[in-house]
């Protein structure tokens, strides 16, 4: 998905159609541990040159499937994810905000879509269906309604300090 400024000055009407199947692969990509694998990535979208202003104006939708680990088993889970994206790229220097400067006049439309992919990874996801929760010798997961349960229970330490002082 790299268009060099060459290739877009020449298209009649300047229009690109994106349709690309990308097979990305851990190596490829420095992923981050709450990413383990991506797969299915399809990325569709449309791109406009502008002559005039020599921009480039890139729009479309990146989807696919990833990997992530459960926040509580530290499973596989498949999470489906779709995610519009949009960007402008400048072959002249400009101090715009927002406004992407072409590297040796050259648009790499991958950088925003990955940037998009990693937006995309969620902080917490836990399997559905979930009954047991993992639990080892001195230690256990509870659920939040349990721990809360739990602490009612319990007397608050500054109150039972206060308690000896009175029965005093």
């Amino acid at each position: 998905m790299k268009y060099t400024h060459l290739e877009l000055s020449s298209l009649k009407d300047g229009s690109v159609v994106i349709d690309e199947d990308l097979s990305l692969s851990a190596e490829q990509f420095n992923l981050p541990l709450r990413l383990r694998k991506l797969s299915d990535v399809v990325v569709e979208g449309q791109g406009q040159f502008d002559r005039e202003h020599q921009l480039f104006y890139v729009s479309g939708v990146v989807s696919g499937l990833m990997i992530v680990p459960c926040a509580i088993t530290l499973e596989d889970i498949e999470y489906p994810f779709e995610s519009p994206f949009n960007a402008v790229y400048s072959f002249d220097p400009t101090e715009d905000e927002g406004v992407l400067l072409a590297v040796d006049d050259t648009v790499d439309v991958m950088d925003v879509v990955f940037d998009e992919i990693l937006s995309e990874i969620p902080l917490k996801v836990v399997k559905e269906g979930l009954s047991e929760y993992p639990r080892g010798e001195g230690w256990e997961v509870v659920r939040e309604d349990e721990y809360e349960a739990a602490k009612k229970q319990e007397p608050d330490p500054r109150l039972v300090k206060l308690k000896e002082f009175i029965d005093k």
